[in-house]
C-alpha cells in the first residue's frame, strides 16, 4: 500500500530525524578528531588523529587500558553513543578542577550546568562561560536533541516552531563545534523525502533506540530487585541463626516468627510480580524478550555449588547476607524455605509463560555490573578499581541470548564476531575445564608456556591462596557466590571438572603477569581483565565466550598464518602478472590455500608464473587455486540507471574527501582494489543513495588475518561490489592489425622492443629544444632497462600473426579432410625464427595435402589471400621507431582552484628517430586512426573540467579499439585504485620539485574515471591514447587525458576508462626532464 503524503509536521519531524542520525555523529566524529589533535595530539611520542591501530591503541592506554568506546573498530564505526562516551565521559580529554585533580569534561561542565538548566536545553550561547566549557556543552546539546528524537512520534510530527527551535540549537551546536551546516541546511529545506528514504529512517530510529530502551528497562527492573532484596535482607536478618537459639524460643515468639515469615514470603512474591510487570513492559517495546533467569534464582540456592549457579550473580552487597543466611537454619525454617520455593516456582511460571510462547525468546542472565564508584568501590585505589570494573564486567558478560535461537546461533555467532576482530576459533570439549583448555593454549602461543591442565588448574588456585586480597585489601571473596568461605571456594576450584570463572581470569593475568581479553558475541565491546604490573599487551590472551559458560581460545588469524601472508605478498610483488595474490582458509578441510588472480585473456596462463607459482608454494605446503578474471568479464553494461541520478558534485567532493582520509582503514584489507563516489546498487540498478564504493576481488570470502570491511564510513554506506582494474596494455582477444603506413599515426600500436606487452601512440610533443617525441604510458614503454621503442608492439604483431595463420590452417584442414594444428594453444612466440618455422610448416603442408581438385574452390582462394597477408606480415615485422627519454609512475601533489590534491600520472616520452621524424614532416600534418580529426595543440587544464562540470563528448584512437567516443559524458569521478604489490611507490611534488620513493602515507593511485555510456570507450592495448574533447562543427580538438587503464565493476562488467590528466602528464614530465614539452598540433612543426 503506498504512503500517504507527509503533512508539514511530519516532513518537520523526518527532516530532525535524519538530521539526528546522520548528522550527528558526523559532528562528533569530527569533534573528537579536533579534540584529540590539539590535545594528546601535540604530546611527544603521539601523533593526531589518523584512525590507525596504533593511535587507537593510545587513545585506550590513555583511558587507563578499559573504554567502553569500541578502540578495535575504526572510529568511523563508532556510533553516537560511544562518540559522546569518548569525548564527555573520557579520561583522554579531562582537565583540572582547579586544585590538581582531572575531572573529565562530564564532571567539569556538563553535569553542574545540566543541574541549572532552565528548560530542556543549554543556553550557552547566553552566557559567558569559557570555549572550553562551551564546546562540553554543545557537544551535550546534541546529546539532549537527541533524547528529544526518542520522546517525538512520526504519526504527530514536529510542529513549526518547535521544529524552527530545534535546528536553532543544532546549528549554534554545529558553530560552536566547528562543524558546517550546509548539509543540515539543504535537509531544512526540502520540500518532501521520497518514501524508501522514509522507510529507511525508520528502520534507523527504531535500530538507534531499541536497544538503549531494553537496557534502560532491565536496569529499572535491576533496580526495583535490588531494593526489594535489600528489604529481604533486613527482614532474614531477625532471624534466629542457630539451632539452639531456636529451641529457647517461646511458643509466642515462634508464632511472631511464623507471621514474619509470611510476610517475606508475600515480599518474595510482590517481587516477582514487579519483574512480570517489567518484563511485560519489555515486552511492549521491543517485541521481544528474555526470562531474567537470575532475578527468579531465590536466596535458598546460595548453598549450592559455584558451577551450578556461576549465572548468578548479585555483587558484594548481596554476598554477605546470603552467607549468613546459609550458615544455618532450623526445621520450620526450612519448611518456610520449601514453601517459598514452590510459590517462587509457580510465580516463574506465571513469568516465564508469555515468553516461551515467542521462539525468540532466551535466557538473560548476569544483570549484575559492579561500576568503580559504587559502593562496593569507594575507597579503593586507581589498580583495585580496574580490576573490581574487570571482574564485574566478566560477571556480566554472560550472553544476552534473545539475540540467538540457540547455543549453536551463539557459536555461530561468536564466530562472525571473533572474524571480524581478526581471530579464529580453537575449540575444546569442555568437560568442565573448558576455561583451563583455553588458557592453556593461549599461554602456549602468546607466551611459550606449556602446562597441562591439572597443573594450570593448581598453579591459578595456589596463587589465588596466596593473594586473596586486591592491593588495597578489599577480599576477592566479596566477588564470588555461592560459598561458606574463600577456603571452600579454592577446595572446589580446585577439582577437576569444577567450571572456571571471572575469579580465575583475575588470577591468570596476575599470575602471568598479562592482560586477558573475553570476547562475546553479546556484548558490545570486549572486556579486558589487567594485571596490576605493566605488561606487553601484544602478548595479551584472548579467549571467547560462548553460551553455558563455555570458553574458547581465539587466536589470531594474522600472527598464525604471518609467514604465509608475508611469503605470499613476496610472491605478488615479484610477478607482475598478478592482479592479486590472496590466502584463505578451506574452513571444511581445516586447509590454507592461495588463489592467484589474473587476467590472461585468451592468452592463457603465462607458463613461467605457473612453474613459478608451483615451485614456490610447492615449499610451503599449501593448495594453489587459479582465478582468470578474463573469463568473468564482461563488455556490456550490467547495470541499469533505473531512476537513479548522477552525483552532485558537492557529493562527489564531500565523500572523496572521506575517501582519502580512509584510505589508511581501506588499506588493511588487500583484496579491495578500487574506492570512489557512487550511488548505491540494488537489483543490479543504481538507486539515488549516495555512497562510497568499494571494488573487491572475492567478495564473499575473507582473506586470512583480515577482517570486515566497514559497513558505514562517517555518514555515508560502503557498498561494497566485485570489481577490479587493469592497466590498458595488451588486449584479450587478437585484432585485426592496423594498416602500416611510411609515418606514425596517433593510435598507432607501440612498445618495447623484447617485451611483449604494447599500447598506444597518444601524441607528439616537442621540447624547447627543437626535439620531438612520442607520447604514451610509461607501463607501456618505460619501466624496463630496455630503451628501444617498437612499431608496432610486438604482442599486436604475433597475435595478427596468429589470426592469419590459424584461418590458413582451418582452411587447409578443411580442404584436406585433416585435423593438423600449426601452433598449440596459448602459443606465444617470442622471437622471428618461431614465426619462420610456422610460416615455413604451412607451406609444406599446402604443397603435400591440398588436394587437385580443391585448387578450383573458394577455399583454396581464400587460403591463398590469408597466406600472403601472412608472408607480407612476416616481411615486414616491428622496426624501431624511438628511444625512450623518460618515463613517470606515481602520485603528484599539485594546487588546483579548490586546493592542493594528488593525482596519479602513468606517461613516459621517447624520442623520435631521424627517419621517423622526417617521414612525419614530409607528411606535414598530423594524422590519428579511423577519424579525420587531428589535435589542436592545445590541452585542456584538468582544474577546468573537474571545476566546470558540463555535458562533453570525448574521444581517442587506440590500436585496440581504434576511434570511439563518449558523448553526453560529465567530468570523470576521482577513483581511488589499490596498486598490486609489485608496484614501485613513487611521489613528486610539483610544488617544491621533490621526489621521494619512501613515503609513509598510503599509496593508492588517485586517478579519474570515465564511464561508458553505451559501449566501452577503451581495451586493453589502448594505453596510451590520448582522450581529446571533440565540438560540434570543430575537426581539430583539444587534449584533456591519458588512458592509463580500464575498470570492471558489479559482476566484472565494463565499466569504464581510468584517466592521467594530460596536463599534468606533460607539466611532470617537463619538470623532471628540465624541458619544456608541448603537444604538437594538426602540422608536425
Amino acid at each position: 500500500m503506498a504512503m500517504q503524503p507527509l503533512t508539514k509536521e511530519q516532513l518537520n519531524y523526518y527532516k530532525f530525524a535524519d538530521i539526528v542520525i546522520n548528522e550527528f555523529p558526523v559532528a562528533l566524529r569530527q569533534s573528537f578528531k579536533y579534540m584529540w589533535d590539539t590535545t594528546l595530539g601535540q604530546q611527544s611520542g603521539c601523533r593526531t588523529w589518523d584512525d590507525s591501530k596504533e593511535v587507537r591503541d593510545r587513545f585506550l592506554k590513555s583511558e587507563d587500558g578499559f573504554s567502553i568506546v569500541p578502540t578495535d573498530l575504526s572510529y568511523n564505526q563508532w556510533d553516537f553513543t560511544s562518540l559522546y562516551q569518548a569525548i564527555i565521559h573520557s579520561l583522554s580529554f579531562s582537565e583540572s578542577d582547579g586544585t590538581g585533580k582531572l575531572e573529565s569534561l562530564s564532571n567539569k561542565y556538563v553535569e553542574p550546568a545540566r543541574r541549572l538548566l532552565d528548560g530542556n536545553f543549554h543556553r550557552f550561547g547566553e552566557k559567558q562561560i569559557s570555549d572550553a566549557e562551551k564546546f562540553a556543552l554543545a557537544i551535550d546539546q546534541l546529546h539532549l536533541l537527541r533524547n528529544c528524537l526518542r520522546l517525538l512520534s512520526s504519526n504527530t510530527g514536529i510542529a513549526a516552531e518547535t521544529s524552527e527551535e530545534y535546528m536553532r540549537l543544532v546549528e549554534e551546536a554545529f558553530n560552536v563545534l566547528n562543524v558546517a551546516t550546509t548539509t543540515i541546511k539543504t535537509k531544512v529545506n526540502e520540500d518532501d523525502f521520497p518514501t524508501e528514504r522514509v522507510r529507511k529512517l525508520k528502520e534507523d530510529i527504531t535500530n538507534e533506540f531499541q536497544a538503549e530502551s531494553e537496557e534502560k528497562i532491565l536496569e529499572s527492573i535491576k533496580e526495583l530487585k535490588t531494593v526489594v532484596q535489600g528489604e529481604l535482607r533486613k527482614a532474614l536478618k531477625r532471624y534466629p541463626k542457630e539451632m539452639g537459639e531456636e529451641a529457647e524460643e517461646t511458643a509466642t515468639e515462634k508464632k511472631k516468627t511464623a507471621t514474619e515469615r509470611g510476610e517475606l514470603l508475600k515480599l518474595n512474591d510482590l517481587l516477582l510480580k514487579i519483574l512480570k510487570s517489567g518484563l511485560g513492559l519489555l515486552l511492549k517495546v521491543s517485541g521481544k524478550a528474555a526470562v531474567i533467569e537470575q532475578i527468579l534464582k531465590p536466596h535458598y540456592e546460595a548453598k549450592k555449588r559455584s558451577s551450578e549457579i556461576q549465572a548468578s550473580v548479585t555483587g558484594q552487597q548481596d554476598a554477605q547476607p546470603e552467607r549468613e543466611l546459609t550458615k544455618g537454619t532450623s526445621k520450620e525454617s526450612e519448611g518456610a524455605e520449601k514453601l517459598g520455593g514452590q510459590q517462587d516456582i509457580q510465580s516463574e511460571r506465571e513469568l516465564t509463560q508469555g515468553v516461551k510462547e515467542s521462539e525468540e525468546a532466551e535466557i538473560l542472565v548476569g544483570l549484575h555490573e559492579i561500576q568503580p564508584g559504587s559502593e562496593l568501590t569507594k575507597g579503593l585505589s586507581k589498580k583495585s578499581e580496574g580490576s573490581v570494573e574487570s571482574i564485574g564486567r566478566l560477571q556480566q558478560i554472560l550472553p544476552i541470548a534473545s539475540k540467538f535461537s540457540d547455543k549453536t546461533g551463539l557459536k555461530i555467532e561468536l564466530k562472525k564476531t571473533a572474524s571480524r576482530k581478526g581471530f579464529r576459533i580453537v575449540d575444546n570439549d569442555g568437560s568442565g575445564n573448558c576455561l583451563f583448555y583455553a588458557l592453556s593454549d593461549q599461554l602456549e602461543i602468546a607466551r611459550g608456556i606449556k602446562l597441562k591442565l591439572n597443573e594450570l588448574r593448581q598453579r591459578l588456585v595456589q596463587y589465588l591462596r596466596k593473594n586473596p586480597k586486591l592491593p588495597d585489601e578489599t577480599n576477592l571473596f566479596n566477588f564470588v557466590p555461592g560459598y561458606q568461605s574463600w577456603a571452600d571456594y579454592s577446595e572446589d576450584m580446585e577439582q577437576d571438572g569444577t567450571w572456571g570463572d571471572h575469579i580465575i581470569l583475575f588470577a591468570a593475568a596476575n599470575c602471568y603477569q598479562t592482560c586477558v581479553r573475553v570476547v562475546s558475541p553479546s556484548a558490545a565491546h570486549d572486556v579486558i581483565m589487567p594485571s596490576p604490573s605493566p605488561v606487553d599487551k601484544s602478548r595479551t590472551l584472548v579467549l571467547g565466550y560462548i553460551h553455558e559458560l563455555h570458553y574458547v581460545s581465539l587466536r589470531s588469524t594474522q600472527e598464525e598464518y604471518q609467514d604465509i601472508i608475508e611469503k605470499i605478498k613476496k610472491f605478488e610483488a615479484l610477478h607482475k602478472d598478478c592482479i592479486r595474490v590472496l590466502p584463505y582458509r578451506d574452513e571444511q578441510r581445516g586447509q590454507v590455500y592461495v588463489q592467484l588472480y589474473l587476467f590472461c585473456g585468451n592468452n592463457g596462463r603465462p607458463k613461467e608464473l605457473i612453474a613459478a607459482a608451483r615451485k614456490y608454494f610447492g615449499e610451503m605446503d599449501v593448495d594453489i587455486r587459479w582465478t582468470d578474471l578474463y573469463k568473468e568479464t564482461s563488455v556490456v553494461p550490467n547495470i541499469t540507471p533505473g531512476m537513479s541520478r548522477r552525483l552532485e558534485k558537492s557529493e562527489v567532493d564531500e565523500i572523496s574527501k572521506i575517501i582519502d582520509a580512509s584510505l589508511l582503514t581501506f588499506n588493511q584489507h588487500r583484496n579491495i582494489t578500487a574506492v570512489y563516489p557512487s550511488l548505491k546498487v540494488k537489483d543490479s540498478k543504481r538507486t539515488n543513495t549516495p555512497c562510497i564504493m568499494v571494488n573487491v576481488i572475492g567478495k564473499d570470502r575473507i582473506p586470512i588475518g583480515e577482517t570486515n570491511i566497514p559497513e558505514f564510513v562517517e555518514r555515508f554506506p560502503v557498498d561494497i561490489v566485485e570489481g577490479f582494474w587493469i592497466e590498458a596494455a595488451n588486449p584479450s582477444n587478437p585484432i585485426e592489425p592496423e594498416e602500416r603506413r611510411e609515418y606514425l599515426r596517433l593510435g598507432a600500436s607501440i612498445g618495447i622492443k623484447g617485451v611483449a606487452k604494447y599500447g598506444t601512440l597518444g601524441a607528439f610533443v616537442k621540447d624547447n629544444d627543437g626535439k620531438f617525441y612520442l607520447l604514451s604510458c610509461n607501463h607501456v614503454i618505460g619501466g624496463t632497462e630496455k630503451n628501444e621503442i617498437i612499431h608496432p608492439g610486438w604482442r599486436q604483431y604475433t597475435n595478427s600473426f596468429k589470426e592469419y595463420l590459424g584461418k590458413c590452417n582451418e582452411l587447409l584442414n578443411r580442404m584436406a579432410e585433416t585435423k593438423t594444428k600449426l601452433f598449440p594453444d596459448n602459443w606465444q612466440p617470442v622471437g622471428l625464427p618461431e614465426l619462420e618455422s610456422a610460416l615455413g610448416q604451412l607451406k609444406i603442408m599446402s604443397e603435400n595435402r591440398i588436394p587437385p581438385w580443391a585448387k578450383n574452390t573458394g577455399c583454396y582462394k581464400d587460403f591463398i589471400e590469408n597466406a600472403q597477408k601472412l608472408e607480407k606480415l612476416f616481411n615486414d615485422p616491428p622496426r624501431v621507431v624511438a628511444d625512450l627519454s623518460f618515463g613517470f609512475r606515481g602520485n603528484v601533489r599539485i594546487n588546483f582552484s579548490f586546493g592542493e590534491q594528488e593525482i596519479s600520472i602513468d606517461a613516459a616520452v621517447a624520442e623520435l628517430r631521424k627517419e621517423k621524424v622526417e617521414a612525419l614532416e614530409r607528411n606535414i600534418f598530423v594524422q590519428m586512426v579511423d577519424t579525420a580529426n587531428y589535435p589542436s595543440g592545445n590541452v585542456i587544464t584538468s582544474d577546468e573540467v573537474l571545476s566546470h562540470p558540463q555535458e562533453r563528448e570525448w574521444c581517442k584512437s587506440g590500436s585496440a579499439t581504434g576511434h570511439t567516443s563518449i558523448k553526453k559524458s560529465f567530468e570523470p569521478l576521482p577513483i581511488a585504485l589499490k596498486p598490486p604489490l609489485s608496484e614501485t611507490v613513487v611521489y613528486f611534488d610539483l610544488l617544491t620539485n621533490q621526489v621521494s620513493t619512501n613515503v609513509d602515507s598510503v599509496y593508492w593511485r588517485r586517478c579519474l574515471l570515465l564511464e561508458n555510456i553505451e559501449k566501452p570507450f577503451s581495451l586493453g592495448g589502448d594505453s596510451g591514447a590520448v582522450i581529446f574533447e571533440k565540438r560540434e562543427g570543430q575537426k581539430s580538438m583539444s587534449g584533456f587525458g591519458i588512458v592509463v587503464g580500464v575498470h570492471y565493476d558489479e559482476n566484472c562488467n565494463l565499466r569504464g576508462t581510468i584517466v592521467s590528466p594530460l596536463d599534468i602528464a606533460l607539466e611532470t614530465l617537463s619538470s623532471r626532464m628540465g624541458k619544456s614539452l608541448q603537444m604538437v598540433g594538426n602540422k608536425f612543426e
